[in-house]
């Protein structure tokens, strides 16, 4: 995991001018996907990888828009607005043209206060200030870092990086009730 940050940090981050935006969005969006699945500390260095792409690639807020009028009437493109992960090529999996508001509500959710943070501040469109800032000592750290410190897998809410208090919340139940 810490290969593939670092990788994706290089390529997404300190080459932003030689990647196209659509790349960027298909992987921005897989590993919204994947983090559903990881333990905490991985879910964190994802949330703050993808943070630095919005920051790179300020295109991406695009993909932090919701056309509710859009979507009332009935058009041409609603069908293309559609994420295809099955295709192997990023390029063509339409993943800019979609939404990433359904992931960052279900992460801002989570039980755990720092997962929630950051889902709330990528929902934001990545404030340095404001109420859905992040802590300034979680913006500046590397996301591998975050895995180095703690390998272990699990972050509690004390860790030296964060602060917050953990929150209680139907994050779960309400992930399985949208998929029933």
């Amino acid at each position: 995991m810490i290969l593939l940050l670092k990788s994706l940090h290089l390529m997404i981050n300190h080459r932003r001018k030689q990647v196209i935006l659509c790349r960027v969005a298909a992987f921005v969006k897989r590993l919204l996907h994947i983090s559903f699945l990881l333990p905490t500390n991985y879910t964190i260095a994802i949330l703050c990888a993808i943070r630095t792409f919005f920051i790179s690639h300020p295109r991406l807020n695009s993909m932090l828009e919701c056309d509710d009028d859009d979507r009332s009437v009935v058009n041409k493109s609603s069908a293309l607005d559609v994420f295809i992960p099955e295709v192997n090529d990023p390029d063509c999996c339409n993943a800019l043209s979609t939404s990433i508001i359904l992931e960052t509500d279900l992460l801002s959710k989570h039980p755990n206060a720092i997962i929630s943070q950051l889902a709330k501040n990528i929902r934001a469109g990545c404030p340095s200030s404001g109420a859905n800032r992040v802590s300034a000592d979680l913006s500046n750290c590397k996301p591998n870092e975050i895995i180095e410190k703690c390998p272990n897998g699990m972050v509690s809410n004390s860790h030296p990086y964060f602060s917050g208090q953990e929150q209680q919340s139907t994050y779960f139940e309400e992930f399985t009730v949208r998929d029933m």
